[in-house]
Parts: structure tokens; sequence; C-alpha cells
């Protein structure tokens, strides 16, 4: 069964912030395919390649068939769905 409502992202966005010397920057970017959510995180890797972690999560589907994450070996928070949601309040 399909979702009838559903969250989804209403235009791209960045934020950025600084806490004790760390510099913390959040992209928020819609994708149609994970073929698009991977060529964004490599642009990203390519674009701030000296960073130490850089973490990602996404979602797919209506139903959110396809769940992605990785916090490059530190732990953030527990869940792809928590690290969105984190997202979307810094936005």
């Amino acid at each position: 069964m399909c979702k009838k409502n559903y969250f989804t992202i209403k235009k791209n966005g960045q934020y950025r912030q600084v806490i004790k010397k760390s510099e913390f920057i959040c992209y928020i970017n819609r994708i149609d395919s994970e073929h698009e959510a991977q060529n964004f995180i490599d642009q990203i890797n390519k674009e701030h390649n000296k960073a130490r972690h850089i973490c990602y999560a996404y979602l797919l589907g209506l139903n959110d068939e396809i769940q992605r994450e990785s916090d490059n070996g530190k732990v953030i928070m527990e869940s792809p769905l928590a690290r969105l949601a984190f997202l979307f309040l810094m936005l």
C-alpha cells in the first residue's frame, strides 16, 4: 500500500555553523535515484576533500523502500531517520 501523504524536500539547501573551531556543513538535496544520491555524495566529497568526516543519509521511495546512511565511523545519531529529522530541523 502506498502512502498518500509524505514529507519531501521543498528545495535544496545548505547550512553552516562553527562550534568550538569546527565547521559543520549540512547539505539537503532532492534526489530521484540512488545514482543521483551517490553523485551528490561524490560531489560533496570532492568539494570538501580535506574534511575529517562526511556523513550522509537518504531515503528513496514513497514507502522509504531504500534507506542508506553512513556516519563515516563517527557515531552521531542512531538511525538514518533521526539524522534526516535533524537535517530538516536545521533548515
